[in-house]
């Protein structure tokens, strides 16, 4: 009844349920709290008496997804702006579960990229099945979301996108070699630099 409250934004109802003694922190089997759910919804009371009463902001579910995530999913930037107020991580620490960035691209809430850019999220994230921001932003055709990506990037040239690609085609273990390749000196050292 929890979830069913906080999904419909009936504040009496959580309320009511709450002080009957139901955890904010109760779970479906998939991992689901009812602060997943009001973000979802985008209703911003909900979220606010959930995280009032103890709501874990930074909860996942099984698939990794947060209340931060399903904020930029339904565009709600009031409950992504209390989540982060109220201790929200930007970035997920395993790289393959969903960044709420990349939600926010794939989905065009503009104004959720600009938040959480401006609350340290990282532009250059990439996860593995997706790419980066930039990328999903592209992709999807969000020209707005693009746009803002693009004045806080700071993409790699060519040069050191080919660097990069050659010292991972080499191998950490055969990078002692470049010296003995048939190669400029001035090339041999450019390739050795890491960054």
């Amino acid at each position: 009844p929890l979830h069913e409250a906080a999904s419909q934004g009936r504040l009496l109802a959580l309320r009511t349920l709450l002080a009957q003694g139901y955890s904010a922190n109760i779970v479906t089997i998939d991992h689901v709290t009812p602060l997943h759910e009001a973000c979802l919804s985008g209703h911003v009371a909900s979220v606010r008496l959930l995280i009032n009463a103890g709501a874990n902001v930074n909860a996942a579910t099984i698939d990794g997804v947060t209340p931060l995530y399903n904020s930029c999913a339904s565009g709600s930037v009031g409950c992504m702006e209390l989540l982060l107020q109220n201790g929200a991580h930007t970035r997920s620490p395993h790289t393959h579960y969903p960044s709420a960035l990349h939600e926010a691209c794939k989905r065009g809430n503009s104004q959720c990229v600009e938040s959480l850019l401006a609350n340290g999220a990282d532009p250059n994230y990439e996860v593995s099945h997706l790419g980066s921001p930039l990328y999903v932003s592209c992709l999807y055709q969000h020209t707005a979301c693009s746009k803002i990506l693009l004045h806080r990037v700071s993409p790699r040239s060519l040069c050191q996108l080919c660097r990069l690609r050659i010292r991972k085609l080499l191998g950490q273990s055969r990078l002692t070699l470049l010296p003995l390749l048939p190669l400029p000196s001035r090339i041999t050292h450019y390739l050795e630099h890491i960054g």
